[in-house]
């Protein structure tokens, strides 16, 4: 499967899940990116090469690797999973997204999504080229106490 196919499979799941998914194909590369609930639960990048330096994704499917790995420098923990585990970071992703709205709560959870909405109409960069993925939108998805779960 090639990189777009699987950032369309990953990003129709995501969407299914309940998430708001924006998507940016990369013009010099086959990579693409994905922002999840504007911003709030993270982004993932997925592409077949070493990304730029200046620019660090919680959540990477690296097509053509075969082990998972962590980097746990820097500010933020990034995860890399091979795409054959694509399953495993959706599940990842929906843990740590319900741990989010537990954590902060659902209406603040749905505040900072619209916050960082607005905050993206007027930044340059990925707001500016990213489409929506699914205009539908399941508002009961972030307080799901089980969501849904794909197997690892």
């Amino acid at each position: 499967m090639n990189i777009r196919d699987l950032a369309t499979e990953v990003a129709h799941k995501l969407v299914e899940a309940g998430f708001v998914v924006h998507r940016y194909n990369a013009y010099s590369t086959q990579s693409v990116y994905l922002k999840l609930d504007y911003g709030v639960a993270n982004s993932i990048r997925i592409s077949d090469h070493k990304g730029k330096e200046k620019l660090s994704y919680r959540y990477n499917i690296m097509v053509g690797e075969k082990a998972y790995r962590e980097d746990l420098k820097g500010k933020y923990p990034r995860y890399y999973y091979p795409a054959e585990k694509v399953d495993e970071l959706l599940c990842r992703i929906e843990k740590e997204r319900k741990m989010k709205v537990m954590s902060m709560g659902q209406e603040r959870y749905k505040a900072l999504m619209k916050q960082y909405e607005n905050e993206g109409k007027s930044a340059p960069g990925f707001w500016q080229k990213a489409k929506k993925v699914n205009l539908r939108r399941s508002e009961d998805a972030i307080t799901r106490t089980e969501g849904t779960h794909h197997k690892a």
